[in-house]
């Protein structure tokens, strides 16, 4: 296995304090962005006989967002793998607060 010297102490220092900057100047914008999340209340919901996720979909979104959008907001939530819903299950609707 091959040895490294450092040369030049402070050019070594100064490449591993630059590393660390970017790294914790990465860490805090991905907290930041974490925070804008934050503002989404989950809503549970039973599943009754005859409903379905676009119509229950319908009832809970509050009109800003695409309805297709916020179906699959709810699908992505949930871990559904597809729109089918049977009755007696629980799913949690987004309501985002402004």
């Amino acid at each position: 296995m091959k040895k490294y010297k450092i040369v030049n102490k402070y050019r070594f220092f100064g490449a591993i304090s630059l590393i660390m900057v970017i790294l914790f100047a990465t860490m805090f914008f991905m907290v930041v962005n974490a925070k804008s999340t934050s503002n989404v209340a989950l809503v549970p919901v039973y599943v009754g006989e005859g409903d379905n996720l676009w119509q229950l979909s319908i009832q809970h979104s509050d009109g800003k967002i695409d309805i297709r959008d916020y179906i699959a907001n709810v699908i992505s939530i949930n871990n559904l793998s597809d729109s089918n819903i049977k009755p007696g299950e629980l799913i949690m609707f987004p309501h985002y607060n402004d």
